[in-house]
């Protein structure tokens, strides 16, 4: 399985559980790339243009060393620095599943990492105050806030800091045992 990055508009909400989140992001809507899902320029802004005009998250999946490589080259090469929402702030939240292959039997495969980037109230339903810090929610798990950090970003998160918190996850072990 390739690299996917998916937009989840907040009137829908559809990938609110993790297994609602890979298929979305198993969707012919995916794209392969950050810059190819939302076309250019320096930042992305998850207020959409939608009627409702709501704010989504951003969803992304991948092998850990794909996950990262493509943060550095949309950071790099295409010029993109980090995601942010003029309308609410941000948290970011992820989890690991298995994702069978298609060899024999579907036994081979790998560990993938499943990034979520979405406001906290528009999206997630919460306040500061009713964030679920260090347990997680509907199935995620916390990047951000992650670990006692007092505050969350409501100026942009860069892309290298959700490439290096991708990184510091990956020894962990996929969650609940997602397999998918």
């Amino acid at each position: 399985m390739a690299l996917a990055f998916y937009y989840d508009d907040s009137q829908y909400r559809a990938a609110i559980l993790p297994a609602s989140a890979v298929q979305c992001l198993r969707s012919n809507a995916a794209r392969d790339s950050i810059y190819n899902l939302w076309g250019g320029g320096n930042s992305v802004n998850l207020v959409s243009s939608t009627p409702t005009a709501q704010s989504g998250a951003l969803l992304m999946m991948g092998r850990t060393d794909e996950l990262a490589h493509s943060l550095i080259y949309d950071s790099g090469v295409n010029n993109i620095e980090n995601i942010w929402c003029s309308d609410d702030v941000l948290v970011v939240f992820y989890f690991r599943c298995h994702i069978a292959g298609t060899g024999a039997l579907g036994l081979a495969g790998h560990t993938h990492t499943v990034v979520s980037v979405a406001p906290l109230s528009k999206y997630w339903g919460h306040t500061r105050q009713s964030l679920p810090v260090g347990q997680g929610c509907n199935g995620w798990w916390p990047l951000y806030p992650w670990q006692g950090e007092a505050d969350i970003y409501n100026g942009g998160i860069p892309l290298a800091w959700i490439r290096d918190r991708v990184r510091q996850v990956d020894n962990r072990p996929a969650f609940q045992g997602y397999n998918f």
